[in-house]
């Protein structure tokens, strides 16, 4: 009998604990909806889906960045959101290792239906209308290009013994493959960074895996707990 009650009340534990990380996906997506049409917005000012078109086959990143005339590392950020919208798609070609860029259903939609457009860039909210509650919950690293995140994990590696020294870093870490529950509101709070500081990102685990070793430090972990931040230990 006790142990089904011991059973009973490690369900329910497990099962308050799903509830309880399902809750705050759904809060992150309240609280940034107003994304998914910015980032509409601004793939259709910048005429994304119509230069796929024009140019008549998949299109590579290098291809799209010249052709629009916009920052590639920039550009490869919103159309990483983008794909995970299902707006495109990306394939593999026989020829390069990288993907290429192809329209779906609902990108071919967007560049030949002018209501759609008018009503998505008209009714679009402002992002610079959540900066004042954005900088009362920021956080550090995330605030910052890769050189300035390097500069600041030296300066705390700097303050750890040598031998056994650690580094706890809370942040999002984005998914790259997979359809992890939090890579949604990753990939939305990489949106908002990029139009709330200079060179701020979310980056991948390969991303915090390079600033961290350019910092000093032999390598990381990274623990996954029930919410969009991941605990990265950075040791000596």
């Amino acid at each position: 009998m006790e142990e089904i009650q011991s059973e009973v009340i490690t369900w329910k534990k497990d099962e308050n604990e799903k509830e309880e990380a399902e809750a705050q996906v759904e809060i992150w997506k309240y609280i940034f909806g107003f994304a998914d049409q910015a980032v509409v917005k601004c793939a259709i000012e910048l005429g994304i889906a119509e230069a796929i078109e024009k140019h008549g086959k998949p299109m590579s990143l290098l291809e799209l960045s010249s052709t629009l005339g916009c920052n590639p590392s920039y550009l490869n950020r919103i159309m990483r959101f983008l794909i995970h919208r299902k707006i495109f798609k990306t394939i593999s070609t026989n020829h390069e290792n990288y993907p290429y860029y192809v329209q779906t259903p609902l990108s071919l939609t967007s560049s030949t239906t002018g209501d759609l457009k008018t009503n998505l860039v008209e009714k679009s909210y402002s992002l610079h209308r959540f900066n004042n509650w954005w900088k009362k919950n920021n956080r550090i690293l995330h605030d910052w290009g890769d050189e300035e995140c390097i500069q600041i994990l030296k300066k705390c590696k700097e303050a750890i013994p040598n031998d056994n020294g650690r580094v706890i870093i809370v942040e999002a870490v984005i998914e790259e493959g997979g359809n992890h529950k939090y890579k949604d509101v990753g990939l939305v709070l990489d949106m908002v960074m990029m139009a709330h500081t200079n060179y701020g990102k979310e980056r991948t685990l390969k991303e915090w895996e390079y600033v961290i070793k350019m910092a000093g430090f032999k390598g990381c972990t990274v623990k996954s707990i029930n919410a969009v931040q991941c605990v990265i230990l950075a040791f000596c």
